[in-house]
């Protein structure tokens, strides 16, 4: 066991590429690296200067090797002492044993500032800083510079500044100065002058009014950084925007005045710049004290002129109405001790301020549009065009922009714009169902450009996505009844329908005593026929709505759209609405089976009668994955808790609870989920053999049938693939998704193709039938070439091959077959890594690479060796020892016979301090081949069928050791020999841990052998025969071959004999004997015969005896 600290060799600092490099004694685990145990300081003992890194990560490590990225927090927290990292003289490291540990878990030696390791590599920053990002708060008056470097505050000169307008110049302000932090870090925070300040917020300028008109030009002086540096320039024809931007929401302050009555005039300064034109002189009071005042003189009178000095003093030019009042009203203005002022809010804006749309009305009848803002605005600047009216406050199905309209405004400055629309305009919305019909359809939505405050800010914007409702301030009875009281024939009583009733709650029309009643001449007529008075008065007495709101009906269930309706007995407040106090049970007495919402939203806003609600998808499937709650109608019954919901007057809803429960809260319609349910994903883990298939909503697990699966390699698939065999599937809590567990089958089937799920790429899905949701819907199809599905996630197989079995070793036709547990990959075999031996039997010779640490091993049956700390596989390695001492070990058929040892005991050896190499030249006999074909034996490709070409198949059966019977007969490869089809290498089965041949899986060769071909010299009296298999030259009997003219020929003749045979007298496929001079000169007297090679045949007869095989004689005999 290894139990060695590692230790810190060596470190190199690199404030160019802002990167620290550690360099460890040995591999450690950089994936739970403490960065925090790191601290950076100046000397080797006693530091001055240090920084503890804390939020730097290691980016890459290599073996003994980590590099860091330092943070830009670290690097402020180096360069900020001036004293620390400057270079290589100041560099040194301190680690604590925390900050990593080797592969066996042992802590890193710790290095204390006492002995502080020195950086073996320093290399000084050179790369000068840049602006990454400014932001500007106009409030605050502050500006924030972010730089790519720790810069040295006392450098910084903020006159090296311009704000501008855009990017290539504008409207611009060259700062004067402002008030900084002297501090070496990343970014500075400048607080602006005044005068800065009020010049970026004239209103005319143009500049810093908001993120898109605010840039930033600056020169090479402005900062350098730590090493001296100069900040990289940034020209006025190329500035940088701001990325962000804080607008001035502080109202002005009134700093001071001052009257001047000769002149005329009276003089406010405040404290930034601000707009006369937002100016209501209205609002300005004078008195003669502080408080309790006896005169107060608010002006306002025709007359009065309003100017400005430098944007923050405004001029007021008295009226002759105004000054002729204060002169009268002494003792006020008379000194300055009877001189005071008021100002009531909203008097006067500053120019940064934009004013917003606050409310707005629609007269259907008129046809006008009445917008109100939240300051005066510039009526001549609204363009109606800007203007859109919609269904909804966001994601509207009704809308209409208007075309453009007639503008008036009650005077110049005014915060109210009557529009009146165009008569186009206002029949389109008319014509338009659903919009504009009722103040919950009424919503509108402004740009920018609608509309101009006076100090020429635009309003601010109401978008699509929150639009803004219509206010409905008066409402026309249609439905009453009228009586008059008993004995006062003067009142009346008029009983306002309900429809009515619910109209003017939900357009909160008298829901207070703010009631106003407006009567026509035609309301009602005396005891003589004349017609009432018109009228318009307000209520005298009013008394409150005090009826809490019941539900009236549950009308609607939708599980397909997942919505559901409520109708209540009056209009009932949405905004009210808390919905967890809703829910549904499938039992009206029974409440443990309720089911409560999380996710509820409105269908249509607005109050009303009857809202509907739209379920969350998250509640949606959970009510999918019940099952037996609002399945049927029976099932179905709605619970409500006390704060669910109250009328527009805010009384409580009547709870609905479990002994309450009526007819009428189930619902009068339940609409079942008709809509199939969708695959929204699925992910592959080949390693595994795991499919994941993601979907919409619940389905069922029992309908799960992946039989119904196509896999293909494309959206139109090339190559398609459907499986047969099922393995386990799971389907997740949710039920939302399904895990499938291919069998090894279907698995090795799916991999065998080697086109389709080799990659994310090529891995989709076609499919009917699939699966069901939990309504009994079949799943929406993908079909090959218009929506098969791609996988969203791909695990590729990283599993090496292993070798299962050795079979079908076949001498008769010179093939064996290996079986594997997965697909490999025909094109990626190597014969030549693949060996035939007989054993496992290993020797010990001198080498010394690797120290057995321990002096006593023992070998196993398997052919496995292993000690107290080790286990060899002698497949891969050979014992040598550091002595030259040459030890054989028992094979194992000595191990379980003359040794007295079982066979299952382990044999014991003495390897006196050896160690283990691989060295084939003194192994048991094995033989690699030299070539062949291999071969497919299934369609999974699992099985590989080798046929061995001719010399290896020659070797192996003149061996009298190797592959002579079963027990002779073992296969071993190199992990070169063949990999899968994803190209993973097999496992090596070596000579010393080879897999045996099946036991009667065998086969002798029992083929007799042919004569394939044959050479005929007749110059050297040379024959040369090419038999099919190798043959036995001591059985070559030459009187059994015949010369023939032709096969069946009468024109023959025989051998008599032969010269000893010339050939060596080893086996071979081919034999080469000289014909007798008896023999040559017969067959050469022959004028018909072996004069040409169409008249020159030869048979051979079989030894035993079955006849004759007749074969012409090979091209270029003569």
């Amino acid at each position: 066991m290894d139990t060695t600290s590692p230790t810190l060799q060596s470190f190199a600092l690199n404030l160019n590429t802002n990167s620290l490099q550690l360099t460890f004694s040995e591999t450690v685990n950089a994936s739970a690296f403490s960065i925090t145990g790191v601290t950076l300081v100046n000397q080797a003992s006693q530091p001055t200067s240090s920084w503890t890194l804390n939020s730097s990560v290691p980016t890459t490590y290599v073996s003994n090797i980590v590099n860091i990225t330092l943070s830009m927090s670290d690097l402020n927290g180096i360069k900020a002492s001036g004293t620390l990292s400057t270079s290589i003289s100041n560099t040194f490291i301190t680690v604590q044993p925390w900050t990593v540990a080797d592969m066996s878990g042992n802590s890193v030696t710790l290095i204390t500032s006492t002995s502080a390791l020195q950086a073996s590599t320093y290399v000084a920053d050179t790369t000068p800083p840049q602006l990454v990002s400014f932001g500007l708060d106009v409030g605050l008056g502050v500006l924030y510079l972010s730089f790519s470097d720790t810069v040295r505050g006392s450098s910084f000169d903020p006159t090296q500044l311009t704000v501008q307008g855009t990017s290539t110049g504008g409207a611009s302000v060259p700062l004067t100065g402002g008030m900084w932090v002297f501090q070496n870090y990343s970014s500075v925070t400048l607080s602006l002058t005044s005068a800065d300040l009020n010049k970026m917020k004239v209103a005319s300028s143009g500049l810093a009014k908001s993120q898109t008109n605010t840039f930033i030009a600056l020169t090479s002086a402005t900062i350098r950084d730590t090493a001296g540096i100069s900040v990289v320039s940034i020209p006025s024809s190329s500035a940088k925007q701001a990325s962000f931007y804080v607008a001035d929401t502080v109202p002005p302050q009134l700093l001071s005045f001052s009257l001047d009555l000769n002149a005329r005039n009276l003089y406010l300064t405040f404290d930034e710049t601000v707009s006369v034109a937002t100016l209501v002189i209205q609002g300005i009071g004078l008195q003669d004290n502080a408080s309790n005042s006896l005169h107060v003189v608010h002006l306002g009178a025709l007359g009065t002129t309003v100017t400005n000095i430098n944007y923050t003093v405004a001029i007021i030019g008295l009226a002759s109405v105004d000054f002729n009042t204060i002169t009268f009203a002494f003792p006020l203005a008379s000194i300055q001790n009877d001189t005071y002022i008021t100002l009531d809010p909203g008097t006067i804006r500053d120019t940064s301020e934009s004013p917003t749309l606050q409310s707005f009305d629609f007269d259907l009848n008129l046809g006008t549009l009445t917008f109100t803002f939240s300051e005066s605005v510039n009526g001549s600047s609204f363009l109606p065009t800007q203007v859109t009216l919609q269904s909804s406050s966001s994601g509207p199905q009704q809308t209409m922009t208007l075309k453009g309209g007639f503008v008036s405004q009650s005077q110049t400055m005014s915060t109210s714009v009557v529009v009146d629309l165009l008569r186009g305009d206002l029949n389109a919305i008319k014509a338009i169902p659903g919009l504009a019909s009722q103040p919950g359809n009424t919503f509108v939505s402004i740009t920018p450009a609608a509309v101009k405050g006076m100090s020429g800010n635009p309003v601010v914007q109401v978008p699509m996505t929150s639009a803004l409702q219509g206010v409905a301030a008066s409402y026309v009875l249609t439905a009453a009844s009228a009586s008059l009281d008993a004995g006062l024939l003067t009142d009346g009583r008029i009983l306002v329908g309900n429809g009515d009733l619910n109209v003017l709650k939900q357009r909160r029309v008298c829901t207070t005593s703010m009631c106003h009643l407006d009567a026509t001449g035609s309301l009602v007529g005396d005891s003589s026929g004349n017609p009432n008075y018109p009228a318009s008065l307000n209520v005298t007495l009013y008394t409150p709505d005090t009826t809490p709101p019941q539900v009236m009906s549950f009308v609607q269930f939708d599980m397909d759209a997942g919505t559901f309706t409520l109708q209540f007995t009056e209009t009932v407040s949405v905004s009210s609405m808390v919905f967890s106090q809703v829910a549904f049970q499938n039992d009206y007495t029974n409440s443990s089976y309720a089911f409560t919402f999380t996710q509820l939203a409105l269908v249509s806003p607005g109050d009303a009668v009857v809202i509907a609600l739209q379920i969350g998808t998250y509640d949606l499937n959970r009510l999918k994955l019940v099952g037996d709650v609002c399945d049927i109608k029976s099932h179905c019954w709605i619970r409500i808790t006390s704060g669910f919901i109250s009328d527009v007057g805010g009384n409580d809803i009547v709870p609905i609870l479990p002994n309450t429960m009526a007819t009428y809260h189930t619902p009068t319609n339940l609409v079942s989920d008709t809509t199939p349910p969708q695959m929204t994903s699925f992910a592959v883990d080949m390693n595994a053999g795991v499919m994941t298939f993601t979907f919409n909503e619940v389905v069922l697990l029992p309908s799960f049938d992946p039989t119904n699966l196509t896999f293909q390699d494309a959206l139109s698939g090339t190559v398609h693939l459907q499986l047969n065999s099922f393995g386990p599937s799971l389907r997740s809590v949710d039920g939302l998704s399904v895990e499938w567990n291919l069998s090894s089958s279907d698995l090795n089937l799916l991999k065998a193709n080697g086109v389709t799920f080799t990659s994310l790429n090529t891995s989709y899905i076609a499919y009917t039938g699939l699966i069901q949701d939990a309504a009994g819907n079949a799943i929406a199809p993908r079909y090959d070439g218009v929506n098969a599905l791609r996988a969203s996630g791909f695990i590729p197989d990283t599993t090496r091959p292993v070798l299962t079995s050795f079979m079908a070793y076949n001498l008769n036709n010179g093939s064996f077959t290996l079986f594997f547990n997965e697909p490999v990959n025909l094109n990626s075999i190597s014969l030549r890594d693949i060996a035939i031996s007989n054993n496992y039997t290993f020797y010990l010779s001198f080498y010394n690479p690797e120290v057995i640490n321990s002096w006593y091993s023992l070998l196993l049956m398997n052919g496995s060796v292993f000690n107290l700390t080790h286990v060899f596989n002698p497949g891969e390695y050979i014992m040598s020892c550091p002595f030259n001492i040459s030890e054989r070990i028992a094979e194992a058929s000595e191990l379980g016979s003359g040794s007295g040892m079982t066979p299952n005991q382990p044999y014991p050896l003495l390897l006196r301090g050896c160690s283990i190499i691989l060295n084939r030249t003194l192994v048991e006999p094995f033989y690699f081949l030299t070539g062949g074909i291999a071969s497919y034996g299934d369609v999974r490709k699992q099985q590989v069928i080798i046929s061995m070409d001719r010399p290896d198949l020659k070797y192996l059966k003149l061996s009298t050791t190797i592959a002579v019977n079963d027990s002779t007969t073992f296969v071993a490869f190199n992990s070169t020999a063949l990999s899968d089809m994803a190209g993973n290498p097999v496992i090596p089965t070596s000579i010393f841990n080879s897999t045996k041949l099946t036991i009667g899986s065998f086969v002798i060769d029992v083929t007799p052998p042919t004569l394939e071909s044959f050479d005929l010299d007749l110059n050297t009296g040379v024959l040369f025969l090419h038999f099919s298999d190798v043959m036995n030259i001591s059985s070559y009997v030459p009187t059994r071959q015949t010369l023939l003219q032709f096969p069946g020929s009468n024109d023959s003749y025989t051998l008599l004999g032969v010269y000893p045979v010339q050939t060596p007298n080893l086996p071979d496929y081919n034999i080469s004997v000289t014909l007798t001079d008896g023999d040559l000169n017969a067959i050469k007297a022959d004028p018909t015969l072996a004069t040409s090679r169409a008249n020159t045949f030869l048979s051979v007869a079989s030894l035993c005896g079955r006849g004759y095989i007749w074969t012409q004689c090979c091209p270029g005999s003569t």
